[in-house]
């Protein structure tokens, strides 16, 4: 099977979703990310040509959802940086972060998101979120109504996020 080198700063898009319907690895541009290697979350992606440049259109899906690894770390960190065009991050509603208890610079350096929610991140293990959002320079909307940060370190949670807006 033949994988293309896919580097975060061309992702122009990342979904969540929650059924493999649609996914197969028998397709040359969809690939097991399960940790068991079991089929249990498939990725695909989808190539965009603008003004010469490519850019990757990210979906990650497991039946019910997909479930985040406990050291959660730079998940997201660096996607579409320093792109040309705006990156999104959608179905976060489908990405399970109950067993996560780490989530440093989980999506430091972001900084062509305009718009993140994550108000149904279950929060309850995270001990450690420093620069959760560092350097989320375009972050002007940032949804997080169930966050439970009774137990979570926070250093340089919202650095460099002049515009934000918390709903």
């Amino acid at each position: 099977m033949f994988f293309r080198k896919l580097t975060r700063n061309a992702i122009k898009s990342i979904t969540i979703g929650d059924s493999l319907e649609g996914y197969s690895v028998e397709d040359s541009n969809c690939w097991d990310v399960s940790a068991k290697q079991d089929e249990s979350i498939l990725a695909k992606y989808e190539e965009t040509t603008i003004e010469g440049i490519t850019y990757y259109d990210i979906k990650i899906a497991g039946d019910g959802g997909v479930a985040a690894n406990p050291n959660s770390s730079y998940l997201f960190a660096y996607v579409g940086y320093n792109s040309s065009q705006e990156v999104t991050i959608k179905g976060l509603e489908n990405l399970d972060t109950s067993l996560v208890n780490t989530m440093v610079s989980f999506f430091s350096s972001c900084n062509k998101v305009k718009t993140l929610d994550v108000g149904n991140f279950d929060t309850s293990n995270v001990t450690n979120m420093n620069s959760m959002f560092f350097g989320c320079s375009s972050l002007t909307t940032l949804y997080l109504s169930k966050f439970n940060l009774s137990t979570v370190t926070m250093v340089n949670f919202f650095e460099n996020l002049a515009d934000l807006t918390i709903p």
